[in-house]
């Protein structure tokens, strides 16, 4: 990879990164509308479902690299 492809890879990642999503859209207009107490369970809410995608994501990776260990 060259340097200035490595450069525009990395501005895209950052970019991306630095826009919010849909989940921190929808919880700061909940700590807006609704307060504190609200937006806070709704974080849980939100950390839970990354961490359930997460694992799912994780497991079916493992999966994937130990059927098709050859081609790795």
């Amino acid at each position: 990879m060259t340097l200035t492809g490595f450069l525009a890879y990395s501005a895209a990642l950052g970019i991306a990164a630095a826009i919010p999503g849909p989940g921190v859209t929808a919880l700061v207009a909940r700590a807006l509308g609704s307060g504190f107490r609200s937006s806070l369970a709704m974080s849980f809410g939100l950390m839970l479902g990354d961490l359930t995608y997460l694992t799912a994501v994780v497991l079916g990776l493992a999966f994937v690299a130990q059927t098709f260990g050859m081609v790795f």
